[in-house]
């Protein structure tokens, strides 16, 4: 009998075998020289009046009780009437000497495997083999399988959650990741959490393509990019989610002991630009990263980006650089037309207060300010026809105003501000917009401007229609003004004013006075543990998770409580 690639319990063995042993008619010697049915044997017993002798059967020497749980077939039975009509043995061939093969052997077992195997019986009278039809299907036993390959991994769970074709689970590492799903090629085979033994899209950034280069270690996966954090190398480009090219980076750091030269290349950390405005010149085609360090010399010069260039200016190293203009009126940094910049977690200020132009000035380009501050210019930041991206930043202490947008007489401006303060700025306006200017306000804390003045704190000098989204946010103006709060502009979404939070305060300490605010620092307003700016806010889907400084979470869930202005307490 050729039974390979079967596996067999031994219960089935004892089964299938017995049946084999006991068939009196296929001409086998029997073993048990007291069976019932032994026919060459004196010693065979004869069965009790209420029991059949049955060829198939080995317990009890064969005999089976009439109307027990056992079924005998009319091919097993020797003697007496049939008790059933089951045919769990039961073939027929043209020779009387040979018994049926065995088509299904059955357990009680609740795992079982079904196969087709050849079965071929030689009779002891030395006929011809006698063989099955290849199709007979035989159900058996399989022993301490813990899957059923059949229903995938069903049964398996972490840290060994795929199932064999054996019926074993086991982890990825003994598995090819990628054959079994390409998009997830990547094995964890240290203990990671609810991820041990599973095939997975990345656990570094390095298993991430360029398009989703940042790989989330929550979730496994590969994303795009939405904070320069998520591209450590270089920096994020947060309009198309993708990480700067790794390629193209250079470094500025005026320390003269650094072996640092304006002569370039700057292409490594310890041979690099002594100042910034020579780094700008050497941008090419290429997105470029600039790495800025604190070095024991100012970055006093003004700077430039060149026009039609894309370039993110990041803060290298653990001390936060500063672009402290002085010796002049023109900015501490211009962006020209056409270009791209980025500029993360840099401060930029006029060393002698209120004698700079502006601290940031942009025409016609786009540009994206993160973790910045910008003081003590006669104005803070000045758009003439660009697109503004303020987020987690302090516009504070800038002599005439902290953000204009009105220079837009032959295109359109737009603002967008985050998690951010316009605070402390003087005597002509806080955030200000004119004819194709859009202001886009977002969790920010608009206060204490224009202190002498009854000015508001967001005013629009020509307004188009619906320019001004102002949300969850806190705006002041001065004690007694009879000017509203905001003025000129005009809401698109007329719902959104509930949701913030207007005070009269003079000044930032003021708003301590009122219990407010907890305290007040280089622009920055703490804002007061159950005091009145909480529950203003109404948080939304899109809207950001954490607030100015990241130190808090925002509530994370649609139509949530929250507090309004860039801090969360």
């Amino acid at each position: 009998m050729n039974i390979s690639g079967l596996r067999f319990s031994p219960r089935s063995l004892s089964v299938l075998f017995a049946a084999i042993g006991v068939f009196g008619g296929l001409g086998c010697p029997f073993e048990n020289t007291q069976h019932c049915a032994n026919p060459s044997s004196d010693a065979a017993v004869a069965c009790a009046a209420d029991e059949v002798c049955s060829k198939c059967e080995s317990d009890n020497n064969g005999c089976v009780k009439l109307g027990g749980e056992t079924v005998v077939s009319e091919s097993c039975m020797l003697n007496g009437p049939s008790t059933g009509t089951t045919e769990d043995i039961n073939t027929s061939t043209d020779d009387p000497t040979l018994a049926t093969v065995i088509p299904t052997i059955e357990t009680t077992d609740s795992t079982t495997m079904q196969t087709t195997m050849d079965v071929t019986i030689t009779t002891s009278t030395g006929t011809d083999p006698v063989t099955t039809d290849p199709d007979t299907t035989v159900t058996a036993t399989t022993e301490d399988t813990e899957c059923d390959p059949d229903e995938g991994d069903a049964g398996c769970v972490v840290p060994r959650p795929y199932c064999t074709q054996e019926g074993d689970c086991v982890p990825c590492s003994e598995l090819d990741c990628e054959a079994i799903d390409a998009t997830r090629p990547v094995c964890v085979t240290e203990p990671n959490g609810g991820f041990t033994g599973l095939c997975v899209e990345c656990l570094t950034n390095d298993d991430c393509s360029d398009a989703e280069p940042f790989c989330d270690t929550g979730t496994a996966t590969c994303n795009k990019c939405t904070m320069h954090e998520q591209c450590p190398a270089t920096a994020c480009n947060l309009e198309t989610g993708e990480c700067f090219p790794e390629q193209h980076v250079l470094y500025v750091e005026h320390s003269p002991a650094n072996n640092c030269s304006d002569m370039g290349p700057g292409t490594s950390e310890d041979k690099p630009f002594c100042k910034l405005q020579p780094a700008l010149a050497a941008v090419g085609a290429d997105p470029t990263t600039i790495r800025l360090k604190q070095g024991d010399n100012a970055q006093a010069d003004t700077n430039v980006v060149p026009p039609n260039v894309t370039v993110a200016i990041v803060m290298h190293g653990a001390v936060t650089p500063a672009l402290a203009r002085s010796g002049g009126t023109s900015p501490a940094l211009s962006v020209s037309e056409g270009s791209l910049v980025f500029v993360h977690r840099v401060a930029m200020n006029g060393v002698t207060p209120n004698t700079i132009s502006s601290v940031l000035s942009c025409t016609k380009a786009r540009v994206w300010l993160e973790r910045l501050t910008v003081s003590y210019g006669k104005n803070g930041i000045v758009s003439s026809n660009c697109m503004v991206h303020v987020r987690r930043s302090a516009v504070f202490q800038n002599q005439n105003g902290g953000i204009d947008m009105s220079q837009s007489n032959d295109g359109t401006s737009k603002l967008w501000l985050e998690n951010s303060y316009v605070t402390a700025n003087g005597s002509v306006y806080g955030i200000r917009a004119s004819n194709n200017s859009y202001l886009d306000i977002l969790y920010s804390t608009i206060a204490g401007n224009v202190p002498a003045d009854n000015i508001p704190g967001i005013s629009c000098l020509i307004a188009p229609q619906k320019n001004l989204r102002l949300r969850n946010s806190m705006v002041t103006k001065t004690n007694g003004s009879p000017n509203p709060y905001v003025k000129g502009c005009a809401y698109e979404v007329e719902t959104d004013e509930v949701t913030n939070y207007f005070v009269e305060a003079t000044l930032l300490n003021d708003l301590v006075e009122l219990g407010v605010a907890a305290a007040v620092q280089q622009g920055v307003v703490l804002a007061q543990p159950g005091g009145p700016l909480k529950g203003y806010a109404t948080w939304l889907p899109g809207d950001p998770v954490h607030d100015y400084n990241q130190l808090n979470v925002r509530p994370d869930e649609d139509n949530g409580m929250d507090y309004a202005g860039a801090d969360v307490p």
